[in-house]
């Protein structure tokens, strides 16, 4: 499984589904929904889902926030994984990226994707 790319039907959130690997061209095709909502809607949330989070490493979480981190109009990410590490990461990163970042455990998906419809 790669990284998924879905948008939350009738609002301005993307769903991120993250495997166990990661690709180019699936980090492109999900920039490129992200900017087709922030071109409809004037900004993009995230809701994105770490399942899988041993095949992350921090080096990697780094590189792929920076890439969605360029993306301009994302207004708030929800990350939603099991990894204390990644949770814990979410916090001090989330003050560098410009824009409001909050991690939730795998139990609280619906949580989370409340937080970043709301």
């Amino acid at each position: 499984m790669t990284l998924t790319a879905t948008r939350v039907p009738g609002t301005a959130v993307v769903r991120l589904d993250h495997g166990d690997g990661l690709d180019d061209a699936a980090v492109r095709a999900a920039r490129a929904l992200l900017e087709a909502v922030v071109a409809e809607r004037g900004g993009v949330r995230l809701l994105v889902v770490l399942a899988a989070s041993g095949a992350v490493t921090p080096g990697r979480l780094r590189e792929e926030l920076g890439l969605f981190g360029e993306v301009a109009g994302i207004e708030r990410a929800a990350l939603v994984t099991d990894a204390t590490w990644l949770r814990l990461a979410a916090k001090t990163q989330g003050r560098t990226l410009g824009f409001a970042l909050r991690a939730f455990r795998l139990a609280a998906v619906d949580e989370a994707l409340a937080w970043a419809s709301a």
